[in-house]
């Protein structure tokens, strides 16, 4: 040993013991398996708004709460902010039974009067059946819950000490439910909690916790449950980060990112029929040229088929909150469109500086692109692209020639059976006279991606298929000509794919996800010689599942993040290391020892401080053991047993203590 002063610790997956190992002392730690820190599902929040009103107007019922809440006239000013938990206490009043106690949205010094606070947000119930719901407050309050047509709702309307309310629901339906509490304050004292128990209470108990206290408990959020489409990202309130509009059950969310937390915002909801469903396309673009973006998706109501476009005003956080106007208001771009729209994008087919619409439906229009003449809010007017191919499957845009005009890439079921990949090149450049070309006849028929692969400034194409990635080069650079390479063999097909430099050194990698009992991935393949020829993968999870998925830098930090739906949830794996450091080609592996079953992580870590790496781990006879390296990596590694009969072990670490 170089170091016998150094202690490090070796955290296993149980309880903590300490072992020793001659002069060296280890200390030894047994923790839970937990999941990875860098992936989190999209936080959510509740929205919590203090309302002071003017001087001269008394806030003394719930009454006169919903009163100023409604009439900017009578507010003084008006305080926002994401929460987690509701547990609210001014200064100098009495503390209640739980101890985060934040301060009003607002509120700053000591106690004030006459003001109200409105929280909104949703919650998960895990089960039908009897839950008790608790509010504590001084004064007033109000609480309504909603799932569907079904409503929850009970109150306190007049001031008085601080006083629980209990009210036993009977949940009909476990799941999503959406929540507005609203509290007022006539004077002195202030406090409100909103808390929530399983079962008939007829007192409050300590079985009770906070609504979004998920880790002491409490019910969670719920504004990744029912995720259940794709998603798409931009900045929608202009404030310079990231945010999220996604499907969820029969509406469209919108996602705000404020301060590292998720706020939920609905912009429309449709109520569907038995059987019904949503088309599940959608895309965020400025289609009024107002400088925001808007939405566009495909909807379905009563067997009809739209595609609507949805205007943002400029203010969505305050108009999706008004009552006279719950959500953005919309404008029809088809109507009644005949046949399942199967995909929608936006953009400038006939180059006249205005977003066009492009559109695929299984029958009727086809394949077709919408021209905005003038007025996005009034009739828009169909163009067919080809009225000659069949069985498509997706379409989208993209410059695959290089001449500066939109041609529409698409994939198709073949008559033998097999899929196929080609483009249809836009020979007028507005959209009146195409021109069919093919790429590939052995496709798997999903959607490709376009991004220039090896870096010669020609558009390549990125596809998935039944058991591997590939891409084909544009190898003449007008796209007339094409070879194949392949990225990477799964065995299983992907769900989704997305293209970008995750690793920051300049050229494109791919990511992948998929949704698989067999095969679970989320991962990456790293353009490792820059031009697609060389392929490595620096990072995988085959115990994470994926269906849609994209690269986005959530975090504002410059390096690309994982944002995918995995089950209902949407969630956010943040790119902490972003460069790689090390190739380890096969030329250049070597045997540790020989006949020997690891049943844990490897953990690699500098145990004897010389300078170079040790391994670590759990082997088959349930034993702790590490690997001396010898000379560097390149000569003999001893093995040395730190703990011996360790049962149960799933995970070796190894820090400072």
């Amino acid at each position: 040993m170089k170091n016998n002063s150094i202690h490090r610790a070796i955290a296993l997956v149980i309880g903590f013991v300490t072992l020793s190992m001659g002069a060296l002392s280890k200390d030894v730690a047994f923790v839970g398996k937990s999941q990875t820190p860098d992936q989190n599902p999209i936080q959510a929040t509740f929205k919590a708004k203090t309302y002071k009103a003017i001087a001269g107007y008394g806030v003394s019922s719930i009454d006169a709460a919903e009163n100023l809440i409604r009439d900017p006239s009578k507010q003084a000013w008006v305080a926002e902010a994401a929460i987690p938990y509701v547990d609210f206490l001014e200064p100098g009043s009495s503390a209640g039974n739980f101890p985060y106690n934040l301060p009003y949205p607002g509120l700053t010094g000591g106690p004030s009067d006459h003001y109200v606070l409105e929280v909104t947000g949703e919650i998960v119930i895990p089960s039908p059946g009897f839950w008790t719901f608790s509010v504590l407050s001084d004064d007033g309050f109000s609480f309504e819950m909603r799932r569907g047509q079904q409503v929850y709702s009970y109150s306190y309307p007049n001031p008085r000490g601080a006083a629980h309310s209990l009210q036993v629901l009977s949940i009909a339906e476990a799941g999503a439910h959406s929540f507005r509490l609203v509290f007022f304050e006539q004077g002195g004292a202030s406090t409100v909690e909103l808390s929530a128990a399983p079962g008939g209470k007829p007192l409050f108990d300590p079985s009770f916790r906070l609504l979004g206290d998920t880790a002491n408990g409490g019910l969670p959020h719920a504004v990744n449950a029912d995720a259940d489409g794709p998603f798409r990202y931009g900045d929608l309130d202009g404030d310079g980060d990231l945010d999220i509009v996604q499907f969820k059950g029969n509406a469209i969310i919108w996602l705000e990112q404020m301060e590292g937390v998720w706020l939920q915002h609905p912009l429309f909801e449709q109520p569907m029929a038995p059987g019904q469903e949503w088309l599940k396309k959608l895309e965020l673009q400025d289609m009024d040229g107002d400088g925001d973006l808007d939405v566009v998706a495909a909807i379905m109501q009563n067997n009809n088929r739209w595609i609507n476009w949805w205007e943002n005003d400029g203010t969505p956080a305050a108009n999706v909150d008004s009552a006279a106007a719950p959500y953005w208001k919309f404008y029809s771009i088809t109507a009644n469109t005949p046949g399942r729209v199967t995909d929608l994008h936006v953009l400038d087919i006939n180059r006249d500086a205005r977003m066009d619409v492009l559109s695929l439906s299984e029958e009727g229009d086809g394949l077709v692109w919408w021209e905005h003449t003038g007025d996005p809010k009034l009739a828009w007017t169909p163009n067919s692209v080809s009225t000659t191919l069949t069985n498509l499957i997706s379409a989208t845009g993209a410059d695959m020639d290089g001449n500066g005009t939109v041609d529409v890439l698409y994939s198709q079921a073949l008559s033998d059976g097999a899929f196929g990949l080609g483009w249809m090149r836009n020979d007028s450049g507005d959209g009146t006279d195409w021109t069919t070309q093919t790429i590939d006849t052995e496709s798997a028929g999903w959607k490709p991606l376009v991004m220039d692969m090896d870096g010669d400034g020609d558009p390549d194409i990125v596809e998935r298929r039944e058991t591997d990635v590939v891409w084909h080069e544009n190898t003449t650079g007008d796209a007339r000509e094409w070879e194949t390479h392949a990225i990477w063999y799964n065995g299983r097909a992907l769900n989704d794919l997305a293209v970008g430099d995750v690793d920051r050194d300049g050229d494109p990698d791919v990511a992948g996800w998929q949704d698989d009992p067999f095969a679970s991935f989320v991962g990456w393949y790293e353009n490792a010689d820059s031009v697609g020829a060389d392929w490595i993968q620096p990072w995988a999870d085959h115990y994470d599942t994926g269906t849609y998925g994209d690269l986005i830098d959530t975090d504002g930090d410059g390096d690309l993040d994982m944002v995918y739906l995995s089950g209902t949830w949407l969630s956010n794996r943040l790119n902490r290391t972003i460069h790689r450091t090390a190739n380890y080609p096969p030329t250049s592996a070597r045997v540790l020892e020989s006949q020997v079953w690891i049943q844990s992580n490897l953990e690699a870590v500098d145990i004897d401080q010389d300078g170079d790496l040790d391994l670590l781990a759990m082997d088959s006879q349930d034993s702790l053991a590490w690997w001396v390296n010898e000379r560097h990596g390149a000569g003999q590694w001893l093995r040395r047993t730190i703990g011996e009969s360790l049962v149960g072990v799933e995970k070796v670490l190894a820090a400072e203590m």
